[in-house]
């Protein structure tokens, strides 16, 4: 039923394609779908080829180059070089440094998340807040592909907006008090 589903997506999203004058969102979801099915559904354009023509439209977006790493995740096949080289990429593409930070943050909260999984808390600890100085622009860390899930948020910040679970709040040392919770 799933597959069934995305491929409805994808027909939705390619004739969106051909109707936006600026079909960012229409390439941010057919990259999502390409990776959730590695790219198996007849007339799936390449995802590399998807995140270009989004470069095109918006050669500082974000969201499109977020989508397209996430499958670069170990977890999803891909590897720690993988995700290096492409923010290197990025970097040498002229993509804003803030926005070069934060991808470089997932890398370094995928270690930290790979270390809290294998009860190395003193050297998670280090990687979560070495992610964290990375997303000072933003603010808050996202710990989103492993075991750990959530949003950690500095002390300082007390804000929740467009935080839609409020449990999932904690501050780095909260996830450190219960690291052993973590799987």
């Amino acid at each position: 039923m799933y597959y069934k589903e995305l491929a409805v997506a994808m027909k939705h999203y390619q004739l969106a394609v051909t109707m936006s004058p600026k079909p960012l969102l229409a390439y941010f979801g057919l990259i999502g779908i390409n990776g959730e099915t590695n790219s198996r559904f007849p007339n799936s354009q390449d995802t590399t080829e998807l995140l270009r023509l989004a470069n095109i439209v918006d050669p500082q977006n974000f969201w499109a180059r977020e989508q397209y790493m996430r499958f670069l995740y170990p977890s999803w096949g891909g590897s720690y070089d993988q995700m290096k080289r492409f923010v290197a990429d990025q970097k040498i593409a002229g993509l804003h440094q803030d926005k070069v930070n934060l991808l470089d943050s997932f890398i370094f909260e995928s270690y930290a998340e790979d270390q809290a999984y294998n009860k190395n808390i003193s050297a998670a600890e280090k990687l979560y807040r070495q992610a964290y100085k990375l997303q000072q622009a933003y603010k808050f860390l996202y710990i989103g592909q492993g075991g750990a899930r959530g949003l950690i948020w500095s002390k300082d910040t007390k804000s929740t907006d467009n935080i839609y679970d409020e449990e999932m709040i904690v501050t780095i040392d909260d996830l450190l008090k219960n690291s052993g919770n973590l799987s």
